[in-house]
């Protein structure tokens, strides 16, 4: 009977082992291929426009392009793409310093949730397996690789809870003071300048001392991260002149429930964890009789992660990126339910993952075979002379491929605003009949669509068939884009593109 017992567990953390492995499997041959890759693999170029400019020493921040073209718009703060800068420094113009600071960060949040479940006591075995069930999560596994802030915050807002937990350790959330959290005050100062949203970590934080008895230790904490973070963007915003501008451009767009909606709808077979995590964290409550001290930490950080996304996953050109942090804190809860529940209950977690890895690994297996696609349209691309000249286009990174002048700089951003602030988007549509852009490159499901389907919305794009002739179909971004030229201008010469 023991030995059975003992045959069963060494099954589940077999099942958590191989899981374990199989994310690393995946992780390593997605990594590879995102790293062989020079092009954008989604919407990553601003993050390399703007690394670029501050590698020059240039204002990322400019308050007259928000208004004027060229419009630029970034709605960070500066902290990925400084990091970025360094890079570019050091090996020129490319999305592989970018890459490495995300690839950097999924390993860092990986690392620290593992440590801070370990400072919980829950076992090696329960600890992987949570580890990887956040690792699993398809938005984590994609931005791990992608030129994006989000996974960089969440990295520092782990660390950050890390050091907390640590801390708690030592002392009793009411005995806890300001000097013994110096730590944990650096990470969320840093977390905050990499994404806004990091913000979530340090409200959890101050609710759990404020509940914990410890509230002036709280309103101190909260004071000091207050104060250090607006003398910080008070410099930025003294040296840039538009910095507060560029982070609160979205505020006038209007939330939409479809957008809500539609972004949910993008977590396809993320929503079997989802739902696996809101069956076993009631079922770990009741298991456990209660919550309370340190493990009410998690669930005050799913609360608030929740409440803030249903905001800005609402606002247009939102995406799952928003929703790290709560998988975060559910990724989390979910260890420590399963210290009270039974072996099959964590092999159950680990066949979870497993059953995203299909999707994970999509990436690693399809880009090595479109690479060859996409060095094909670099080369129709570098043919035409665009030199200096203005270009229209989804992708900037092209602007970088071609050494042309960028007309606009993240045009999600301001597409969306526009259709909130100026519909008829009379400047853009003048600026396209008088033909000022040498090229225009929009992707081919608003092109073929007639707009609207993506970024583009429809009188945009019609403005662009009738001043602009399609030339070519192009595959050097992470989404295939449609090649217009002034009408009258000969057809690019290059070898046929058989990708669609």
């Amino acid at each position: 009977m023991i030995q059975g017992v003992l045959s069963l567990k060494n099954f589940y953390v077999f099942a958590v082992a191989i899981t374990v492995a199989a994310t690393a499997v995946v992780y390593g041959v997605n990594w590879w291929a995102a790293l062989s890759t020079p092009f954008s693999l989604n919407y990553e170029a601003p993050m390399l426009w703007a690394s670029v400019r501050l590698s020059l020493c240039q204002n990322i921040y400019p308050i007259s392009a928000l208004s004027a073209q060229p419009w630029t718009a970034i709605l960070y703060p500066p902290l990925f793409m400084l990091l970025g800068a360094l890079f570019v420094k050091a090996l020129g113009v490319s999305y592989l310093g970018l890459r490495l600071v995300n690839m950097g960060s999924a390993i860092l949040a990986a690392v620290m949730l593992f440590r801070l479940l370990r400072l919980y006591d829950c076992s090696k075995s329960v600890a992987f397996a949570a580890t990887a069930f956040f690792l699993n999560f398809i938005v984590v596994a994609t931005l791990s690789f992608e030129a994006r802030p989000d996974l960089l915050a969440v990295a520092l807002g782990a660390w950050m809870m890390e050091h907390f937990l640590c801390a708690l350790k030592k002392k009793p959330a009411n005995s806890l003071l300001l000097s013994d959290l110096k730590g944990v005050l650096a990470l969320s100062v840093l977390s905050c300048l990499a994404k806004q949203q990091s913000i979530v970590f340090v409200l959890a934080i101050v609710c759990f001392l404020f509940s914990g008895g410890a509230r002036a230790t709280a309103a101190k904490f909260l004071a000091a991260w207050i104060s250090i973070i607006a003398v910080i963007f008070a410099g930025i915003q003294l040296w840039s002149g538009g910095f507060l501008a560029n982070l609160t451009l979205l505020t006038s767009v209007h939330p939409k429930s479809k957008v809500l909606a539609d972004n949910f709808r993008a977590l396809a077979t993320d929503w079997f964890k989802v739902f696996l995590g809101l069956i076993i964290a009631p079922l770990g409550i009741l298991a456990h009789k209660g919550v309370g001290g340190r493990d009410c930490l998690p669930l005050i950080l799913l609360a608030i992660s929740f409440a803030l996304l249903l905001y800005t996953m609402a606002i247009p050109a939102s995406n799952m990126n928003h929703l790290i942090p709560a998988m975060f804190g559910l990724s989390w809860w979910i260890a420590l339910s399963l210290r009270y529940m039974p072996g099959w209950v964590m092999a159950l977690v680990a066949c979870v993952c497993a059953g995203n890895m299909w999707f994970l690994s999509e990436f690693g297996r399809l880009e090595p075979l479109l690479l060859p696609y996409a060095r094909q349209s670099a080369a129709v691309l570098q043919k035409m002379d665009l030199k200096e000249k203005l270009v229209l286009t989804d992708d900037p990174f092209i602007n970088f491929l071609t050494g042309s002048n960028p007309a606009m700089v993240d045009c999600a951003t301001f597409l969306n605003l526009w259709k909130d602030t100026r519909p008829d988007m009379a400047e853009l549509i003048g600026n396209i009949e008088r033909r000022q852009y040498a090229a225009i490159m929009i992707n081919s499901d608003d092109s073929e669509k007639g707009g609207g389907q993506i970024w583009w919305p429809p009188p945009v794009v019609q403005a662009i068939k009738k001043n602009y002739a399609r030339k070519e179909e192009l595959h050097c971004s992470g989404w295939f884009l449609d090649l217009y030229l002034p009408d009258g201008q000969p057809k690019v010469q290059a070898d046929p593109l058989p990708l669609r």
